[in-house]
């Protein structure tokens, strides 16, 4: 596991399971415990409509990040949840921003052009296994049916049958897309 950059949960969690071991991801890759792999980043461009969500929902961060009046509003807000006397404004500010958080990341997270990128990546690397992740369940099944019959789906709503078989599709190479 990685441990997370917020140091006083960290440390909250090394006094509950202390790190016993540490190896880095290249000598994991040497030693044959992590496939080698590529990260593609591409850029997606939003629908209008898209934009328009994307926008309402910044607006919305801006506004509640101003509100919370710290430069470091992520903070700040776990701090207003955490405080059990946290005055009632405070609480909805966090809330709210917490809100438009995961509205930017939704809007983000099934844009409707990344349909179209995945495709094309798939049909430009027939001969590749490829690894691909959506923002959820929902959009993980629409990527995996833009590609049939090419791709399996493997996410937490499967049964773990189902799981196991798509596994076993993509090891076998029978489909050489995960999503």
């Amino acid at each position: 596991a990685t441990v997370p950059e917020d140091q006083e949960y960290a440390y909250y969690l090394d006094s509950l399971a202390p790190i016993v071991y540490e190896i880095d991801l290249e000598t994991c890759i040497k030693l044959g415990f992590v496939s080698p792999y590529n990260i593609v980043c591409i850029s997606v461009k939003l629908t209008s409509e898209e934009e328009k969500d994307y926008n309402k929902a910044n607006q919305s961060f801006v506004h509640y990040k101003y509100n919370l009046g710290q430069f470091d509003a992520f903070n700040e807000a776990k701090r207003i949840m955490a405080n059990k006397n946290a005055y009632a404004d405070e609480k909805k500010n966090a809330i709210m921003f917490y809100r438009a958080i995961k509205n930017r990341k939704a809007v983000v997270d099934n844009a409707t052009n990344k349909i179209t990128v995945l495709q094309k990546i798939v049909l430009n690397n027939l001969d590749k296994k490829i690894l691909t992740f959506g923002g959820s369940n929902e959009f993980t099944n629409n990527m995996c049916e833009a590609i049939t019959p090419l791709g399996v789906t493997y996410h937490s709503k499967m049964t773990k049958k189902q799981r196991d078989l798509s596994l076993e599709l993509f090891n076998n190479g029978t489909k050489n897309v995960l999503c």
